[in-house]
């Protein structure tokens, strides 16, 4: 009698999976709008029976997809199979209801931090050095990263950086790493000689002067999805040059090269010592 019971309900589930209608969408890139074709669209019920958990779909070359058999009155979260594409406000669905989507996925880790992309490849960017500080004697305070520059990772033609934050798209910002030949003396006596300023220039040894990059706002891309905000830039949307990557209160910074056709290994001269 329990068998007959079990299998009463087992068709039960079919039939209800069987008769609810699709769920139809297209899936886009958030950076330049166009189709994600090949990619699958998963749906993972929130509880329910053991038949109803997962159902998926595969791309068209338009970004189309048909969701099918979804258990009525089950919810379904949405992801995507490719864990490198986050899904902007994916929501959820529910079984048995129809429902028309438009997707938006952005190309992006699940860490924080700085990456370089190309096309569909996402490199991850070491961080590069700690962030420094020393007064001079007339109170003003430079910050400087540990290490000195000598090749850094490039950010060719073609390519983007990608900054990832859970805080906020300003929260790393593109600052010049500024070159000095001379010897700078501080406030306590202590000596730097030919290294790099993190946004600023020496005037003389008591006055500085801000250096700050002028980003050109139509080769920046902004999105976000999943708790975390993306910034994607063109390697030509500011001057060509060194940059340092942080945040005004970080202690440790990212550096690339803006502009230049080689990949660079992220090398660096010894660390300056004040």
């Amino acid at each position: 009698m329990r068998i007959a019971r079990s299998f009463v309900a087992l068709l039960a589930v079919a039939a209800a999976c069987g008769g609810s209608p699709p769920v139809t969408g297209t899936l886009s890139n958030g950076l330049d709008g166009k189709p994600l074709g090949g990619q699958r669209v998963l749906a993972k019920a929130k509880g329910g029976d053991l038949t109803c958990q997962v159902r998926e779909a595969t791309t068209s070359p338009e970004g189309a997809f048909t969701l099918e058999k979804l258990c009525s009155e089950v919810e379904y979260t949405l992801s995507l199979g490719d864990k490198e594409l986050r899904l902007a406000d994916a929501g959820a669905v529910q079984g048995g209801a129809p429902a028309t989507l438009a997707l938006t996925a952005w190309r992006a880790p699940t860490g924080e931090g700085v990456y370089r992309l190309e096309g569909d490849k996402l490199t991850p960017i070491k961080v590069f050095a700690d962030v420094k500080s020393a007064a001079l004697a007339s109170g003003a305070t430079v910050r400087y990263p540990a290490l000195k520059p000598t090749k850094l990772p490039a950010v060719a033609a073609g390519q983007k950086i990608l900054l990832v934050s859970k805080k906020s798209a300003d929260a790393l910002q593109i600052v010049p790493l500024v070159s000095d030949p001379a010897t700078r003396t501080f406030g306590d006596g202590s000596t730097i000689q030919d290294h790099v300023w993190i946004g600023t220039r020496f005037v003389d040894d008591a006055t500085l002067e801000p250096v700050t990059a002028t980003v050109d706002a139509a080769k920046v891309k902004d999105g976000a999805a999943e708790g975390a905000f993306f910034r994607y830039v063109d390697s030509d949307a500011v001057p060509a040059g060194a940059y340092a990557i942080l945040g005004p209160e970080d202690k440790r910074t990212w550096a690339v090269e803006f502009g230049k056709a080689a990949e660079g290994g992220g090398e660096a001269a010894p660390p300056a010592n004040p």
